[in-house]
Order: structure tokens, then C-alpha cells, then sequence
């Protein structure tokens, strides 16, 4: 039996780009039949987020013609993720593609992904620019910079390498839809089925954006985007500041003793009687202040991550993996 694979694309504002994207589709899928490759591409969802040219009709008169593609209608704009949640949550494949409408994200180089899944046994397959996707230095930089510190507060590293062009094992793609809520972070949920990601370097361009100087994301939604990733993610900023409230309270001990041991000792070599004892007395109450901050801020932290559906555990079939590693590695 071949290993199912599905597409999903969420469109907003593609009908310049449809036709091309599914006739590139149709190319790869032609590509794996007459290789006779274990992997066959079963559908393709394409997700209309209540797009505001003329892609629904596009998407009709494809979907006619091509009875592997499927179009979900969304009742209205809820957003790229939102649309993404659904069509991962209408596949039924072994593994699902997720790809933008403009052509950015090429099908060809879907072979690319799974070979990167075959060499590191992976789960998840991120696409990496290895060189700038908009042609223009301050957007990728600006990405990586809030991707590169969001890692560094968060206990999610995977969050260096997140990109829309990803291929996820069917099964966890399903389930980290199903658990994402509004405001969940597509992404974030899918690191809550697997730690086992890993990036492909791939050339991506936004000729959109290139082109036109037209993004599919408003300064407004690239914060929300922001915004979301913040949500949605566990920050570690609780245990550091519980550790730096214990430093303060052992600190504000060890000057009080010393102060009063001074006292006794040698009363003529304090300058300034009630200084030390003050300063001593400010640190203490910091540092239990900070403690009982850091203990609530755990506990909202726990309480957030539960309600945006985050699992207790997940089973995982591999087994239908060594047919694509004999494929590959042949």
C-alpha cells in the first residue's frame, strides 16, 4: 500500500497563483506515479479564508477539473493558521504538506523534505531559506531576531526554524489541529506531539512581496502573528526568577548578619547606624516578593498551557517508514 500524502493551502488572495501552484502539484504527482515511489499524493486541500479576489471561482473550476483537490470554504477570514487548523483537520493522509497560495513554497521540493525526514527519522520537516525569502534584509532579519529571542525566553527552540513550508507525520499534524484553539500557535501545538524537527535548507522567494511590495501579512497582523507565538508559548522566565528571588533573600541575610555581627564587634567602624539593616530589610522583602510572583506566574503558565489544549500524551505510529528510507537511500 503507498504512503498517503495531502497538501494544504490556505488561500486569501491567490488567483494569479492557483492555477500554476496545482499545475505544479499535478507535476510532482505525475513524477511519483510513473517513478512508482512509495509515497502517492492523494489530495490536495486548498482552504478559502474568505479570500477577497476572485479565488473561489478559481478554486471551483480547479477542483472540477482535478478530482484530487478539495476546497474548504471558511465562513469568513479567520486568518493563515486558522485555515491551516482546518485543512489539516479534513486530511486522512500518512503526511500532510503545508504550502502558501503564491508559489513561494515550491512542490518540487517536497522530495527534499522527505528526504530530510528519511536521514534524520524526523516527524516534522521545516523548509530554511539559505539565503533572503523577501529581498529585503530588515524582514528576514527582523524575523529571525524575534524567532531567535522567543527561543532563547521560551522552552521551545524549535521556534528558530518555524516556516509555513513544513511537512508533518499525518497523525500529529491531525492532532495538533484538533488541540489548537483561537489563539494557539499552530506551530507551538505541533511541539507538543514532537521534539523531532528538523530544517531543510531550501531557496524560498516571496515574489509577491518582491514583485509588489505586497506582504500576505499587515504590519497589525505580522504583530498579532507575534502576539500568538507569545501566547501560545511556555516562557522559562518563572524558574530564573525564582532563583534570583533565593540569591536576593540569602543575600539580604548574609549583609543583615554581617551588619549585626559589625555591630557587636567593631560599633566605632559603622558610619551610618540603620543603612545597612535598611538595605538588608529591601532586599528581603524583593526577594520574597519576586518568589511569590515567580510561583503565580507558574501556576497561570500551567493553567494557559492547559487551556490551549496542550496533551498529557501521544502515540505515534512509525512503521510505514522504511518503505520511504528504501526509497531514498536506494
Amino acid at each position: 500500500m503507498k504512503i498517503s500524502v495531502s497538501t494544504v493551502t490556505p488561500v486569501y488572495c491567490g488567483e494569479k497563483y492557483l492555477r500554476d501552484l496545482v499545475a505544479e502539484i499535478e507535476k510532482i504527482r505525475g513524477q511519483w506515479e510513473r517513478a512508482d515511489a512509495p509515497m502517492a499524493l492523494v489530495e490536495s486541500i486548498f482552504v478559502d479564508d474568505g479570500s477577497i479576489d476572485s479565488s473561489s471561482e478559481v478554486l471551483a473550476q480547479i477542483s472540477a477539473e482535478y478530482p484530487w483537490v478539495r476546497v474548504l470554504s471558511l465562513s469568513r477570514n479567520y486568518g493563515q493558521h486558522s485555515a491551516t487548523v482546518a485543512g489539516l483537520c479534513h486530511s486522512s493522509s500518512d503526511w500532510v504538506v503545508t504550502l502558501d497560495e503564491d508559489l513561494q513554497h515550491k512542490p518540487a521540493d517536497i522530495d527534499q523534505l522527505f528526504r530530510a525526514q528519511v536521514n534524520n527519522a524526523a516527524d516534522v520537516v521545516y523548509a530554511a531559506p539559505f539565503s533572503p525569502a523577501h529581498g529585503k534584509s530588515w524582514r528576514d532579519l527582523s524575523s529571525k531576531v524575534v524567532k531567535k529571542i522567543l527561543a532563547k525566553l521560551t522552552r521551545t527552540p524549535q521556534i528558530r526554524f518555524f516556516n509555513s513550508f513544513r511537512l508533518i507525520r499525518g497523525s500529529i499534524a491531525r492532532a495538533a489541529a484538533s488541540s489548537s484553539s483561537s489563539q494557539t500557535y499552530l506551530d507551538i501545538a505541533i511541539s507538543w506531539f514532537t521534539k523531532s524537527a528538523v530544517t531543510v535548507a531550501i531557496e524560498l522567494k516571496d515574489n509577491r512581496f518582491i514583485d509588489d511590495d505586497e506582504s500576505g501579512y499587515s504590519l497589525a497582523g505580522l504583530i498579532n502573528h507575534a502576539r500568538r507565538l507569545m501566547v501560545s508559548s511556555s516562557f522559562d522566565i518563572a524558574s530564573k526568577g525564582l532563583f534570583v528571588g533565593v540569591m536576593a533573600i540569602i543575600l539580604a541575610v548574609a549583609a543583615g548578619a554581617t551588619a549585626i555581627i559589625q555591630k557587636i564587634l567593631v560599633p566605632e567602624s559603622v558610619g551610618v547606624v540603620g543603612w545597612a539593616s535598611l538595605v538588608s530589610l529591601i532586599t528581603f522583602l524583593g526577594g520574597v516578593i519576586i518568589m511569590i510572583l515567580c510561583i503565580i506566574l507558574e501556576y497561570v503558565s500551567v493553567l494557559v498551557t492547559n487551556q490551549l489544549g496542550r496533551p498529557t500524551f501521544f502515540t505515534v505510529d512509525r512503521s510505514n517508514d522504511s518503505a520511504l528510507v528504501a526509497w531514498f537511500r536506494k
